[in-house]
This record gives C-alpha cells, structure tokens and sequence, in this order.
C-alpha cells in the first residue's frame, strides 16, 4: 500500500503570528471598506426587499426574481434578517440566503434557475 500521508508544511509560531496580524489587517480593511448591509425589510406597497448599505446606497429587487422567494407570502418576506457580518441577508424559515455580492451582481439562485428565469424572460 503507498503512502498516502500528505506533504504538510510547518510554521514556527514566529511565522505563524506574523501571517495571522496580517490577515487580521487584511480583514478589518475589508470589513471598512466594503459595503454591508445595516437594514432589510419587504416594502409590501411596493412589493420588493430592500436592503439598505453601510454607504448610504440602497439595493431593492422584487422577490419573484430570487429562487425560493417567488411564491412565498407578503408576511414571510417580512422576515427577511440580515447576517451578523452584513454581507448576507436570509429568510431563516423559508431557508433562503444570499450574499449582497451575488444579489448585486445579478445572482438570484443558483445556475439552473438564472437559465430559467432567463429562457421566461427572453
């Protein structure tokens, strides 16, 4: 039987520390400079989520165009939440996330439903 242990590189935690502040650094800039979410909520008399950013911008959509939102009830939408690091919001109870990144981008599900919804589109 070969051997089938992986080659693993080791750090001192000399080195260890030092690519740790580094990443650390690395996040906290990212985490000042991008974009997140501060608020979410369903506008009903307008029938879109909206999602309201850490810049002052806001991103609405209407949920027929998100996978997994299109049928659901005014009062589900309602209990859309956005993920303790602002850069997701989610619909615990009908088990639907998405990064603000993707939504976006244009990104409402997953690549079989962007086809989808492209083909009823066309």
């Amino acid at each position: 039987m070969a051997n089938s242990k992986k080659n693993v590189s080791l750090i001192d935690s000399k080195e260890f520390n030092r690519q740790y502040a580094e990443a650390k650094k690395r996040g906290e800039y990212h985490l000042q400079t991008t974009p997140s979410a501060e608020k979410a909520y369903y506008d009903a008399r307008q029938k879109r989520v909206v999602v309201e950013l850490s810049n002052g911008c806001v991103f609405m959509f209407p949920p027929e165009l998100a996978q997994g939102l299109a049928e659901a009830s005014a009062k589900d939408l309602a209990n859309v939440r956005v993920m303790p690091s602002g850069f997701a919001i989610g619909w615990d109870k009908l088990d639907v996330h998405f990064s603000l990144t993707g939504l976006m981008a244009g990104e409402f599900g997953n690549k079989g439903w962007m086809v989808r919804r492209k083909r009823n589109i066309a």
